[in-house]
């Protein structure tokens, strides 16, 4: 019997707490365990937000003179884009919609918008190609030849831009008939090699790409000039046209106000390039015969090799009906008018000689220079040319310069919603 006021302490095994002491540690192993798996976890997540969010968007599509064009940017480009063709797309519906298909007096406006339609739906697939990208790689160029040579916008500049390009005007322009049937803001087809301008619907402003020109149609019909809006009428469009942008592309204004820029610093640079041009070039005054056939061509130069006329051959045989009447006189014309093959052969030429047979696309050539000039005024229509050309010619060269521009472009890159399947 235990002493009156004395504690019993039990005796504990040491067997019994080896082993406890052992499941302490291992749950603490367990625990530190759980607790890394869990820190990998998340940092696997968080890499993985980080590369989708943060990394991936900020990754170059191109660079121009090391510059990065952000994915993200490239991206909103693109989205936006598809919403300027699909909403120009529409407004060619409803106009379709409106005319009847068996009426005779018709059917010019119609086969016009469904060739407009047919244009717009091309350039909606080649949304998911390089044409997007190589828009915004001229916006970049233009950017940086502007700065160089010391071209601005000014902010006001800007705003009047956008005020303009939805019919509102603070001062009134004065009315000037149109000389065109059918939509006023039908695109021109693009010369070769230029990045394709995208056509944008009325009252969108066209940002980001060149103005489209209208394509003439029969002068019987003037178009009605659009009737101005009000300042009031303006913001209204304005500011529903942001919160679309927004939605379907996730412009922001000032994005918006930057493209506008682009497109005002382009015109600027376009008008600074094209008084650079040369007046005065090396030319030749030749003529030319052109056969549908090798063996047409031979024996038109062995007509003349033999003492005959080049004119009177020409007159007789050439399918160029353009020159044929004037004995395949071509007048005066510097390098860089016809094609290379062409023009290597006729500039090799001395006044008074005859060309061998010269193939081009269009056929079989006999070529004569009448005279030559080292240094000779420019035709007003070729020099209106090589002016309304410069930018585009020198855009080309930029672009083709691998020291210049770098892409990284993948189709991966391309936002899935413009993947999606070209409306019927």
């Amino acid at each position: 019997m235990a002493k009156k006021g004395r504690t019993t302490i039990p005796v504990v095994n040491r067997r019994a707490l080896s082993r406890r002491e052992r499941e302490q540690r291992y749950q603490r192993w367990l625990y530190i365990g759980a607790g890394i798996v869990a820190a990998l976890i998340l940092g696997v997540i968080g890499f993985g937000l980080i590369q989708y969010l943060v990394i991936a968007p900020a990754a170059p599509v191109a660079t121009v003179n090391g510059v990065a064009i952000r994915t993200d940017t490239y991206q909103r480009y693109v989205q936006y884009q598809r919403y300027q063709l699909n909403s120009y797309l529409k407004q060619i519906d409803q106009q379709l919609a409106l005319l009847d298909p068996n009426d005779q007096s018709q059917q010019f406006l119609t086969s016009y918008l469904q060739q407009q339609r047919n244009q717009i739906l091309s350039e909606i697939s080649n949304l998911s190609t390089t044409a997007p990208l190589e828009n915004l790689i001229d916006n970049e160029l233009i950017r940086q030849e502007a700065k160089r040579r010391g071209i601005t916008v000014t902010p006001e500049e800007v705003q009047t831009e956008i005020e303009h390009n939805f019919n509102y005007y603070r001062v009134p322009p004065t009315p000037v008939p149109t000389p065109t049937t059918g939509p006023t803001w039908t695109p021109e087809p693009t010369p070769t090699g230029a990045p394709t301008a995208t056509p944008t619907p009325s009252p969108t402003p066209t940002v980001g790409t060149p103005t489209p020109t209208a394509t003439p149609g029969p002068t019987d019909t003037p178009e009605p000039t659009a009737t101005p809006v009000t300042e009031e009428g303006f913001k209204s469009m304005y500011n529903s046209y942001l919160q679309d942008v927004k939605k379907n592309a996730g412009l922001s204004e000032a994005d918006v106000r930057d493209l506008v820029t682009v497109q005002l610093l382009r015109t600027k640079l376009q008008e600074a390039m094209g008084a650079e041009v040369p007046t005065t070039a090396e030319q030749i005054h030749a003529r030319h015969i052109l056969v549908d056939s090798e063996d047409a061509a031979k024996a038109a130069l062995d007509r003349i090799q033999k003492g005959e006329d080049f004119a009177k051959v020409a007159q007789e045989v050439s399918t160029d009906t353009a020159t044929k009447d004037k004995g395949g006189d071509l007048g005066w014309f510097p390098r860089g008018q016809m094609e290379q093959a062409f023009e290597d052969a006729a500039f090799a030429l001395k006044p008074g000689q005859v060309s061998g047979v010269v193939q081009t696309s269009a056929g079989y050539h006999i070529i004569k220079v009448e005279e030559y000039a080292a240094d000779r005024p420019l035709d007003e229509s070729i020099l209106a040319l090589k002016r309304s050309s410069a930018l585009d010619d020198w855009l080309q060269k930029q672009r083709a310069d691998v020291k210049v521009v770098q892409r990284f472009w993948s189709s991966d890159k391309v936002p899935k919603a413009v993947t999606e399947p070209i409306p019927s």
